[in-house]
This record gives C-alpha cells, structure tokens and sequence, in this order.
C-alpha cells in the first residue's frame, strides 16, 4: 500500500451532506500552488456521484515532480514524473466501490495548463476526476480505453461546469481567471 504522507492538519473535513459512505481526505503536499482542499474535495465527491459510486475511500494528495517520480519508481517501477498515480487499495473489485489513494502532480499540471492553453484548476479537477476513474476501472493503455476515457473525463468536466475553482486566488504565477462559483 502506497504511503503518501498524508497528515491530519490541513486536511479538507467531510462534508456532513455526504453520505456516511464516502470519505474523502485531500493534502498538499507541495508547496508551489496553494490549494482549496475543502473545494477538491468536494469535487471528488461531486464525481464519486456522478459516477455512482456508493461507498468511497478516497485519499487524494497533490506533490511535486520528484515525490510523484518517486512513487511510479516504487510502486509501479516507471522511473520518470507522470501527471496521475491512483492506487486501489480494495481487497476484491465490488462495482460501485471506491478505496484508493490518488496522488497528482502540482508541476506536471502547471506545465500542461500552459501547454494547452488552459486553467490550472481545469487541469488539476481533470486529474481528480482521472484518477477516480482509474480506481472505478477505467484504464488508458489501449486507443480504444484512451478514447474511452477521454470521453467520460470531458462528460463529467461538463457536469462540473464552472465549478472547478481548486486554486487559492493569487497563490500561482500561472492562475488565470478564476471560474467564480462554489460546489
């Protein structure tokens, strides 16, 4: 099981409008970008919904290039950064169940936010939701499950709708606008 460091300060609270199922823990563990935990939370639950999941344990952790690279090397014996890593930590799959841990990379989503001329927000809920969809099953090694999952990311980016505001205001050189509403 990957050990992520998560610590309980500054950690988002659950949600009490959650069902009692879902538990969502996020941290920052970088310190590039400042982050609104409660509201990638909030997020993450927002997809767990979306999606139907009916139990969720979901850890979520934001680190920089060398903590990513570090952990593929370990756990997955890639030596190089990537943008996502989810790691489901069920004993045995049950559809509609979450409990993972998903670790995603602050640095990777400046560089790609910049490359495709988007928010870093945008980019940084698209990897909450990649992730989650990873633990629910979904995978992106074949054309046709590359395809597929794009798909069901830019399905639920449009139920999100605006409502992807990760970013602390004027916490990163790269923040654009901010996407003004609340989940």
């Amino acid at each position: 099981m990957p050990e992520l460091n998560i610590r309980k300060r500054k950690t988002a609270r659950p949600n009490p409008k959650a069902t009692r199922k879902t538990r969502v823990a996020v941290e920052n563990l970088q310190k590039k970008v400042s982050l609104k935990l409660p509201r990638v939370a909030a997020i993450a639950r927002a997809v767990l919904e979306y999606e139907g999941a009916r139990e969720a344990t979901l850890t979520i952790a934001f680190v920089s290039s060398p903590k990513i690279r570090s952990l593929n090397r370990r756990y997955l014996r890639r030596d190089y950064v990537t943008d996502v890593l989810a790691f489901d930590l069920r004993d045995r799959h049950r559809p509609g169940e979450v409990n993972g841990d998903i670790a995603i990379c602050v640095d990777m989503a400046l560089r790609n936010a910049k490359a495709y001329q988007t928010s870093l927000d945008r980019e940084l809920v698209l990897y909450v939701a990649h992730g989650i969809l990873h633990l629910l099953g979904f995978d992106d090694h074949a054309p046709a499950d590359i395809r597929a999952m794009r798909e069901k990311e830019r399905e639920i980016l449009e139920y999100l709708g605006t409502k992807i505001n990760v970013v602390a205001s004027g916490k990163c050189s790269v923040f654009r606008k901010p996407l003004t509403t609340d989940i």
